[in-house]
């Protein structure tokens, strides 16, 4: 149930009491957490064709869980008290912005969706081989997304407003949903994409994403003065001080944050460890990069294609060895 405010308007003391027992009722979350997990339970098992491979179970709790998390963080006392204390705030963000999109995206409802032959999964892949999905993918645009998002609601008046206009709030959470959906789609999933980044670009771009958390982290961190008034009109009597309610928001950022990416890197680099078939994967550009290296040093050309692995190319790697005798071979006629 809902804490009751006392006669100052502001809510009673957060205890344990108040932390478990704080619950609001927002029905459109509900519908929309119900909706989502019938439709991908319905999708993976009632519809599952006859003698196909059941749908790991893995994944299937990987996606329940973030709807879990959804509708818990939205009802909960993270949500209410997060109004006056912006620790509680903060951590609402990261479950929003990364928690809950990691979650989704590793119960891979795209791949879910495109699988089968019926006239939804038949859509589905044309969907993900458009022009719209391939855009929507770019890691600039996710990484870059992330980044606005990230810094225009903690390092400007956002969250001032937000605190005086509560629609604000709703808009907040779509906004942490779909910038860390689009950013860590890319980079921790197996969906069917257009586009397949190679995994030490993964590694790259998350490790962008990271420094992103710390700056806004450190930069709360730093504030010698209350950045939201609005928290000084709740007229709260109880909890941290102000400026250290801000200072404990911005280091959940910065550690917690930080924590959650690395987390999300070293699960990337066990699937490129795992990908028997990627591991000497460095992406279309680094092959170019190093066929046009051999070509630089005057060895006999080999195969341009960016997209072969220069080290299962017998040819390429003769023309290396090649490359490295006459290296070898330089110093020796100068001395």
């Amino acid at each position: 149930m809902e804490p009751r405010m006392d006669m100052t308007g502001t809510l009673p003391p957060l205890t344990a009491h108040t932390l478990f027992g704080s619950w609001q009722f927002v029905p459109v979350t509900d519908v929309i957490v119900l909706l989502a997990a019938v439709a991908y339970l319905s999708r993976a098992h009632l519809r599952r064709p006859e003698g196909a491979q059941a749908w790991p179970v893995g994944r299937t709790a990987a996606f329940l869980g973030a709807l879990a998390v959804a509708g818990v963080t939205v009802q909960s006392s993270i949500d209410i008290y997060g109004h006056e204390l912006f620790y509680l705030h903060m951590i609402e963000h990261l479950l929003m912005i990364m928690v809950v999109p990691g979650l989704v995206i590793l119960g891979q409802p795209l791949r879910l969706l495109q699988e089968g032959s019926d006239r939804l999964a038949r859509r589905g892949r044309a969907m993900l081989d458009g022009r719209t999905a391939a855009v929507l993918t770019v890691p600039l645009l996710g990484i870059g997304l992330y980044a606005v998002v990230l810094v225009g609601t903690h390092l400007t008046g956002f969250i001032q407003s937000m605190l005086t206009d509560m629609w604000l709030h709703d808009l907040e959470i779509v906004l942490y949903l779909v910038s860390g959906y689009l950013y860590f789609l890319p980079l921790l999933g197996n969906e069917p994409l257009r586009r397949e980044l190679s995994y030490p670009l993964r590694v790259f771009v998350l490790f962008l994403g990271m420094m992103v958390d710390t700056i806004v982290g450190v930069v709360l961190m730093l504030s010698a003065q209350e950045p939201f008034p609005a928290y000084a009109a709740q007229h709260r009597t109880w909890g941290p001080a102000l400026l250290d309610d801000i200072h404990t928001g911005g280091g959940i950022m910065w550690v917690v944050g930080d924590g959650l990416m690395f987390g999300i890197i070293v699960l990337v680099i066990s699937q490129w460890m795992a990908d028997t078939e990627r591991q000497n994967d460095t992406g279309r550009w680094l092959e170019s990069a190093r066929r046009s290296a051999l070509a630089g040093q005057g060895v006999e050309a080999v195969d341009q294609d960016p997209t072969a692995d220069i080290d299962d190319d017998e040819a390429a790697l003769a023309a290396y060895n090649r490359m490295l005798s006459r290296i070898n071979e330089t110093p020796r006629n100068r001395s």
